[in-house]
């Protein structure tokens, strides 16, 4: 009996330890994603005045080796706004991610030390919203996530992501099916990690231990 439990046992422990991509996880709500995280940095932009631009060539650096690059073809200057009006996001300053009309534009995400968990608030002036599509590092393994803004301008929308795997960079890209700029902008940009869960190897070497020690004891019993 403990040869026919125990030994599918191990061969499922075995097996778990072998993942075919990175398990993500997207939230839209801002107050659960904080709730499962252990630390993070947090960066609002309102440091910086009205339309202060960071190099093309770096672009802008955070701290633990963040690195912001705008790319519009080539390396593109980042730009920090200030919403106004109807526009006013009520944030204080964001920063406004490359012109969405070239398809090849997008703002690079690069951590210098590997995250688990990252998260921004995005905006957008288009009258009709705006689609913003997260692209993970090829090495996760994981299909872009898409993330379609509120078509009120003054509207935030949360989007943020965890991982079982560390992330080391990602692409930031908006759609729009109007040229009425600046379509994408993001604020109150989160990274960090998410508090550790016993893996389901360690669950299943518990269960396994635990599986030994009755079967075991049963024997020692019935010996007695």
């Amino acid at each position: 009996m403990f040869r026919k439990v125990f030994v599918p046992l191990v061969t499922l422990l075995m097996g778990a330890q072998v993942a075919a991509g990175a398990v993500v996880t997207t939230y839209t709500d801002k107050g659960i994603f904080n709730a499962a995280l252990s630390s993070f940095e947090l960066i609002n932009f309102n440091e910086y005045t009205v339309n202060t631009n960071f190099d093309d060539a770096t672009g802008f650096t955070g701290p633990n080796g963040l690195s912001l690059v705008g790319y519009n073809g080539a390396a593109k200057t980042l730009t920090v706004l200030k919403g106004a009006n109807q526009y006013d996001w009520a944030t204080g300053s964001v920063l406004r991610v490359p012109y969405y009309w070239n398809p090849n534009s997008y703002l690079q995400v690069n951590f210098g030390t590997p995250v688990t968990a990252v998260g921004f608030n995005a905006m957008t002036v288009t009258p009709t919203g705006g689609t913003f599509i997260v692209t993970f590092a090829a090495g996760l393994n994981v299909t872009p996530i898409q993330v379609v803004t509120s078509a009120a301008p003054v509207s935030l929308t949360w989007i943020g992501f965890t991982s079982d795997t560390p992330i080391t960079s990602l692409q930031i890209k908006t759609l729009s099916a109007v040229q009425i700029g600046p379509q994408g902008l993001i604020d109150n940009f989160q990274y960090g990690n998410v508090a550790e869960t016993p893996e389901v190897g360690t669950f299943l070497m518990i269960a396994a231990g635990l599986l030994f020690f009755r079967t075991a004891s049963r024997r020692l019993t019935v010996a007695a």
